[in-house]
């Protein structure tokens, strides 16, 4: 009974999971964990991270240790002294040395902060290359969720335009049989429906084919996308000046950009430090003991130990130095320009967002306020048409506008939530 009462409920909780709706948070969730492109800049910024801590040690004490040890046996006195059978005396000197270098290459602090810094710089940029790139990836989420609700609202519509004309071709069938509609009537009801048939077919495939695209960016299976939670929330209209300056503060590749701007004239600091003096340190120590005949314990006759420090002064390098500084320069020059010309191109996105959003924000308004006089006007021609008093020519022409308001109303209204996400993306912030 008990194992009948576990499958029960892992059979409830299977089918709960399956009906529960799936979020546009969802979506992003999955693709976020997936997308080979966030995971490669993941990878960029854990490469950063390691270059950081790499700089960070080149200012700690370089301690390598080098030891030899040598041993040596001579004889003390002659063998015509040593009677026959006996061991001739051997004197035995061990010897031992260690090098140490605690520092071969001190880099003066100067150096030290701006290669930290240059380090911290990438890192930055990494970070904001990873932004840029989740950015997109969220984008492409919004946009095809958005596709999939926009799909499925139009399938709705088409639906129950459907069902408004079929319960039109049966109000034709009675009027026929009531010889109050010719057949002519019956034929073009008929053909109506056939046509709206058609219509929602292809309405199903446009839903099909967006639920694999969102499935592709994803990587959600598509027996998972069944049921979706709508996004209708449609903000009040901001200025485009708080939204440029969210922009400015926010979008994640100018700030990559700015970052590498940074690192480009980190470089040439460093490029610099060619002309400066190297310092490096390093100590040595030496012991000997030797072992005597009849002596219990070594002596040592050598402990002694040496410290060294070198100043080494760049002369004259063959003008590297030089020509590295210029080098690092024109770096600086072009990616100075590769800023400015971002900045231009992502004002004029900027200002073509918040146009077609403001453009959509008014279009949105109309088709409203116009779906709601045809449906309106369309109603009372239905009830005219049931009474015979309207032709059903004049029923089509209004059923006909009804579907094209109600699709320009449902387009309209996902061509405002699609301007916000693209807005959303150059901003890099929710802007509601």
């Amino acid at each position: 009974m008990k194992l009948l009462k576990i499958i029960f409920v892992i059979i409830s909780l299977g089918t709960f999971f399956e009906l529960s709706s799936i979020t546009l948070d969802d979506c992003i969730s999955a693709a976020k964990q997936k997308n080979s492109s966030i995971q490669q800049s993941r990878f960029s910024i854990d490469i950063a991270n390691v270059n950081l801590k790499l700089t960070r040690s080149l200012y700690l004490p370089n301690i390598s240790l080098s030891m030899s040890t040598s041993r040596t046996s001579q004889v003390i006195f002659s063998s015509e002294l040593v009677p026959e059978g006996y061991a001739f005396p051997t004197r035995t000197t061990n010897y031992y040395t260690m090098q140490v270098s605690l520092l071969e290459s001190i880099l003066l602090p100067n150096e030290f902060i701006n290669r930290l810094k240059r380090a911290k710089a990438v890192l930055s940029s990494s970070i904001e290359s990873y932004n840029q790139v989740e950015s997109e990836v969220v984008y492409l989420v919004k946009i095809s969720y958005l596709e999939v609700l926009k799909s499925k609202a139009l399938l709705d519509a088409l639906v129950v335009a459907l069902e408004r004309t079929e319960e039109d071709q049966e109000r034709t069938e009675s009027l026929f049989e009531m010889g109050l509609s010719s057949e002519k009537d019956l034929v073009s009801i008929k053909a109506q429906v056939l046509q709206n048939k058609i219509n929602v077919k292809q309405a199903e495939l446009a839903l099909r084919k967006a639920i694999e695209e969102l499935s592709r960016v994803t990587f959600i299976e598509t027996d998972r996308l069944k049921d979706f939670e709508p996004v209708n929330e449609i903000p009040e209209v901001f200025s485009f000046d708080s939204f440029f300056n969210s922009i400015r503060e926010n979008n994640p590749e100018l700030k990559s950009i700015k970052e590498s701007l940074n690192a480009e004239k980190l470089d040439i600091d460093i490029s610099k430090s060619g002309y400066y003096p190297v310092l490096s340190l390093s100590g040595r120590y030496e012991w000997q003991d030797t072992e005597l005949p009849g002596v219990s314990r070594p002596f040592t006759d050598l402990d002694s130990w040496m410290l060294i420090f070198s100043v080494r002064f760049p002369v004259f390098d063959g003008l590297i130095t030089k020509y590295n500084i210029d080098q690092e320069k024109i770096g600086y020059a072009i990616k100075k320009e590769e800023l400015k010309l971002k900045e231009k191109e992502i004002y004029s996105d900027a200002k073509k967002a918040y146009l077609q959003y403001r453009y959509g924000m008014e279009n949105l308004d109309l088709y409203s306020e116009k779906l709601s006089q045809i449906r309106k006007s369309f109603e009372l021609t239905r009830e005219a048409y049931s009474l015979g008093i309207v032709s059903l020519a004049e029923l089509e022409l209004q059923r006909t506008s009804l579907s094209s308001a109600e699709a320009d109303s449902i387009r309209a209204h996902y061509d405002v939530l699609s301007a916000i996400a693209y807005m959303e993306k150059i901003a890099n912030k929710k802007l509601y």
